[in-house]
């Protein structure tokens, strides 16, 4: 059977019924959060966003953000990851059950029956194409965009959907996110910060972002927050005078790399050769 692998920091695979195909300076700043991690072509570019900052809390080894989505606002933290790219939280629906893995009654879950906001993303959008790629097949077109997610030692499962996005000093009006209804691993959500155009960075026509993390112990619990700024202008010729010293990036693709086959896997390094058999990805 051929599988569909998405190499890098995530894999993202439809549900059984479908198969993928690849696919004046202001500031936003939010407070970015430290949690513990799970086990382990920009879309827009919209100038009426204001630069913007929100604070970055740590807790555990990760980092985290508070969100709000829906109409009225339901507040959700969320861990900042710069290695994928979905935007997604636990969910509730009338229309599916699961079972979200480590989450407790405590644990905000976004439910969009109290939401007037709230549309799902059908499997025929462009926005669905965002996440499988323009050449997608399903069985039911105007059917909803279902997605399941790999991390390094959790996954989830839910429906992409159209909501109100609110941060300090903006709101944002049909923002996509995952609405997941089953998680393994996965205590809260996650605000992706990667080059698709599912991110956050995308949706909102970011030309930069930047963010200090808190220092502190495994289990210090700190409520010390630093600031994540999401800057919708710049200029990076007019670079800060001083010691700092700016290293570039290398040429990258806008999104991951993928790999179709079939068959056995042959990696070669310069010592030796690695064959990765498929079942090893099933």
């Amino acid at each position: 059977m051929c599988v569909l692998l998405l190499l890098l920091f995530s894999l993202v695979f439809s549900w059984s019924d479908f198969s993928l195909v690849s696919s004046a300076n202001s500031s936003i700043t939010l407070p970015l959060s430290r949690v513990t991690p799970p086990p382990s072509t920009t879309t827009g570019n919209n100038p009426k966003y204001p630069n913007t900052r929100i604070p970055l809390y740590p807790d555990g080894r990760g980092y985290f953000v508070e969100l709000s989505f829906g109409k009225p606002p339901q507040t959700l933290r969320l861990n900042m990851d710069t290695g994928s790219s979905l935007v997604w939280f636990p969910c509730t629906h009338d229309n599916y059950t699961g079972t979200h893995g480590n989450i407790s009654k405590a644990d905000p879950t976004f439910i969009p029956e109290n939401s007037s906001s709230y549309k799902e993303v059908t499997f025929n959008s462009p926005e669905c194409g965002w996440l499988f790629g323009p050449d997608r097949k399903g069985k039911n077109p105007t059917g909803p965009c279902p997605y399941t997610i790999i991390y390094g030692l959790g996954n989830t499962t839910g429906l992409l959907v159209s909501e109100s996005l609110t941060i300090p000093g903006l709101s944002v009006a049909n923002f996509i996110a995952g609405c997941s209804i089953a998680s393994d691993q996965m205590r809260e959500g996650m605000v992706g910060f990667g080059r698709s155009p599912l991110s956050l960075p995308s949706q909102l026509g970011l030309k930069a972002f930047s963010h200090c993390m808190v220092p502190h112990d495994l289990y210090d619990n700190t409520t010390a927050s630093s600031d994540l700024v999401l800057m919708t202008t710049w200029d990076g010729a007019k670079r800060p005078s001083g010691k700092i010293q700016y290293t570039p990036f290398v040429s990258n693709p806008t999104a991951y790399e993928l790999l179709e086959t079939c068959g056995p896997i042959l990696i070669s390094t310069q010592t030796k050769n690695l064959t990765l058999i498929i079942t090893h990805f099933t």
